[in-house]
Parts: C-alpha cells; sequence; structure tokens
C-alpha cells in the first residue's frame, strides 16, 4: 500500500469516484476525494493544494493511516 511505504507514503492521493463518500477516502488516508462528473476547476485546485501540502507530508508524523499498515 502506498501509504505503508515509507519511500512513497508523502505523495498526496486523490480519489476521484462516481460515489460521493468522502469520509470514507479520508479514513483510506486520501488527500481529497472527488465526485464525477469532475468539476475541472476543483480539480486544478487540489492539484494546487497538493503541491503546496508536499512539505506538510514530508514532516508530518505518523497518523490513522498508519493502522491501515499493521
Amino acid at each position: 500500500a502506498l501509504k505503508c511505504d515509507p519511500q512513497l507514503n508523502a505523495i498526496p492521493v486523490v480519489i476521484v469516484t462516481i460515489n460521493d463518500d468522502s469520509g470514507r477516502a479520508r479514513s483510506l488516508g486520501a488527500f481529497e476525494h472527488l465526485t464525477k462528473p469532475l468539476d475541472t476547476i476543483a480539480f486544478q485546485q487540489t492539484l494546487t493544494r497538493c503541491q503546496q501540502a508536499q512539505s506538510r507530508f514530508n514532516s508530518v508524523s505518523p497518523g490513522p493511516e498508519d493502522e491501515l499498515c499493521a
């Protein structure tokens, strides 16, 4: 799993789906959840937030998603 690999866990995951289940996406460690049909402006804003948050991901202490790696 992406969040379990120390070399990859800083990659922000954006889930795009037809289901409006952002709570589940967050519980799986997703940075953001977007629904289809995709709003291109919201998608661009999400990508910008991912880029801005990248340094935070590199310095964050273990979070709830670490329970998924056990």
